[in-house]
């Protein structure tokens, strides 16, 4: 099922490493919304819009950064917001960063523009595993054990040989990061090394 509606706007791209997947969950809403206008977020911070066809032309949206044509039509996502209407809703297909840790959600609230996902407090909260376990735990949830470190820290390396040692199988994830980017699956002394680059 589709739905035409050139009142919603798709918001893709970013600034976050995770820009790549965004593309992606861009081009599947997109054959959904069918009527949605297409924003595209430059890593260099400008907004493009951007037509269906251009955004289905890009096979490989894993493996490849999308390039989009012509012009920008802002200099930077807030120039973009202060066009919309109260209206209209910003589909939110911004992956980590500042599109899941409540920073793009402050622009829009401040804005008073509506859009889809949690608002800026709980973005910030949830993005913060540290701080998102914290919440769930106190509401009585249980919580994987876990700790945090600093993978430049020199006691870094004896931090995860003795958590490896304990566990035997580690999995090891930036506190502030989505999707599967820096995620390691460790069960061997010997990939240490590589996880702590």
């Amino acid at each position: 099922m589709s739905h035409r509606d050139p009142n919603t706007i798709i918001l893709f791209g970013g600034t976050s490493d995770e820009a790549r997947v965004s593309v992606a969950s861009a081009q599947n809403l997109s054959r959904t919304l069918l009527g949605a206008r297409l924003w595209f977020w430059a890593l260099n911070g400008a907004v493009y819009e951007v037509g269906r066809p251009e955004l289905e032309a890009h096979t490989e949206p894993f493996t490849r950064e999308f390039v989009p044509p012509g012009e920008p039509r802002f200099s930077e996502l807030t120039a973009a917001f202060a066009e919309l209407r109260k209206d209209q809703a910003v589909f939110l297909a911004v992956h980590g960063g500042e599109g899941e840790n409540g920073g793009v959600q402050r622009h829009l609230e401040k804005s008073q523009l509506a859009f889809t996902g949690s608002g800026a407090a709980a973005s910030a909260r949830a993005f913060d595993k540290n701080e998102a376990k914290r919440v769930v735990a106190a509401d009585g949830v249980l919580v994987a054990k876990g700790t945090s470190f600093d993978p430049r820290a020199p006691e870094s390396r004896d931090t995860v040989c003795r958590l490896l040692g304990e566990f035997h199988e580690l999995m090891l994830k930036p506190v502030a990061g989505g999707s599967s980017i820096g995620l390691f699956r460790l069960s061997k002394e010997a990939d240490i090394d590589l996880v702590l680059r």
